[in-house]
């Protein structure tokens, strides 16, 4: 049976939102000093299951830490090596796409009237503009992230490093069982990131390794957009998919687009079906609805860096609130139980029907 929220008086309710009100404004206004640093915190907990492997290998902490350092720093260079060189001759070539993308659009819209269908104007869905504020936050979200790699390389081990310790000291000290339920979900969220990676780099990979087949430019930036936006289940894949298709029609026309498409559509369907089910365990699912707000909502706070972050930062929050009796009603409104909608038994309940 799930906790009851606690009654709290009006006044305590006006608190707290002016209090979330205020952080969130500092938080928007900090975000070019934050993102870095949530970056790299997302990161630590990536890759601390490898940290912590080495150290039940009998390495001593110092030796760890080199190893981690020499496999970070040698990721990160060869991440912010094709990043760079994608990000540089995107960017220079976008107002060529831009031009290529409009004569599309044009042709297309030409022989939708030859065909009678006047009633559609690719135009308004697509246009020049759009593709141009799309490609720059992505290319703004990426090279913040490149332009900060020592900070967050150096933050990231030092998260590495200390976070073990960092929750042995609070274990001992706060003698709660809040702390041992945070801790607790906190690793399980630890566990679900590392292993979403795995699917996440096979998708970014399969798409990456078919786009550069096809001949589409930047095929690797692409692949590694998918990695980050695929921590996003329902819109992430969609989301990543938008540039590389607009970027395939204005090079190669509607053919390509949809071989693209496609190409999307089955990594997905591949590392959702077959790659996730074996190897991501179950009851770690926000609702869709969840999914979709909060990436809008990191979005607009954090800018591009946050649409990268939203699935982590969400997870983080939903931590929080399942820590405390008075907000834990809330973490579980944001998550899906996969016994809803089951009855006693296990099957699914039929769906209601109106009399």
């Amino acid at each position: 049976m799930q906790d009851a929220p606690p009654k709290s008086s009006l006044g305590q309710i006006l608190i707290i939102l002016a209090s979330t009100i205020i952080l969130l404004l500092g938080m928007r206004i900090a975000a070019p000093i934050l993102n870095p640093l949530l970056f790299a915190l997302v990161l630590s907990l990536l890759v601390s299951p490898l940290y912590s492997w080495l150290r039940r290998q009998r390495f001593p902490s110092w030796i760890a830490l080199i190893v981690m350092l020499v496999g970070l720093a040698f990721g990160f260079g060869l991440l912010t090596y094709i990043l760079t060189i994608s990000v540089t001759d995107l960017a220079g070539r976008l107002s060529t796409y831009v031009g290529q993308l409009d004569t599309r659009i044009e042709q297309l819209t030409l022989w939708l009237n030859e065909q009678g269908i006047e009633t559609v104007n690719p135009a308004q869905i697509v246009n020049g503009n759009n593709i141009t504020r799309l490609l720059q936050l992505v290319l703004g979200a990426i090279g913040g992230l490149v332009s900060n790699f020592s900070l967050i390389l150096m933050t990231t081990l030092f998260f590495v490093a200390e976070g073990p310790f960092m929750m042995r000291r609070l274990r001992r000290t706060a003698n709660n069982p809040q702390v041992e339920r945070l801790t607790d979900f906190g690793e399980s969220v630890i566990q679900q990131f590392g292993l979403r990676a795995i699917v996440n780099a096979v998708t970014g990979a399969i798409v990456a390794v078919l786009l550069f087949i096809l001949g589409v430019d930047s095929a690797f930036l692409w692949g590694i957009l998918t990695f980050f936006l695929s921590y996003l289940p329902y819109i992430g894949t969609i989301l990543a998919a938008i540039p590389a298709v607009l970027l395939a029609l204005a090079e190669f026309g509607i053919g390509r687009a949809i071989a693209v498409g496609i190409i999307f559509t089955a990594a997905n369907i591949f590392a959702e079906n077959v790659l996730s089910p074996s190897l991501l365990s179950k009851g770690l699912n926000i609702s869709p609805t969840v999914v979709f707000l909060s990436f809008a909502f990191w979005t607009w706070l954090l800018g591009g860096t946050g649409a990268f972050l939203a699935m982590p930062l969400t997870f983080f929050v939903i931590l929080i609130l399942d820590s405390f009796p008075e907000s834990r009603w809330l973490a579980a409104v944001m998550m899906v139980n996969e016994e809803e909608g089951k009855d006693d038994k296990g099957n699914e309940e039929p769906e209601p029907t109106a009399d």
